[in-house]
């Protein structure tokens, strides 16, 4: 059996470079979505209110499930009817 050659230096700095940009664009998405966070509403519901949610999304790169949490005023989570995760699509 052959040895392979290494692959050429100017080809090891491209597939870098290229790793480097895929990085900054993955850490920039998620700075995005942790903005997006941010402008969710909450809203307190009193005991016996029911309610609906609509969720939407323009530009949701990469995720395939949501679940939504409730919690009580004092911040215990409280159980919820299908609250998922939900398949995208």
């Amino acid at each position: 059996m052959e040895a392979v050659p290494p692959p050429p230096a100017a080809d090891m700095q491209t597939a870098e470079h290229r790793l480097q940009q895929e990085s900054d664009a993955q850490e920039r998405s998620l700075a995005e979505a942790q903005e997006r966070l941010l402008q969710i509403e909450e809203r307190v519901v009193e005991p016996g209110e029911e309610v609906s949610f609509i969720l939407g999304g323009n530009d949701v790169p990469r995720a395939v499930k949501y679940e939504i949490k409730v919690t009580d005023g004092h911040r215990m989570e409280v159980r919820t009817v299908n609250g998922g995760p939900h398949p995208l699509g």
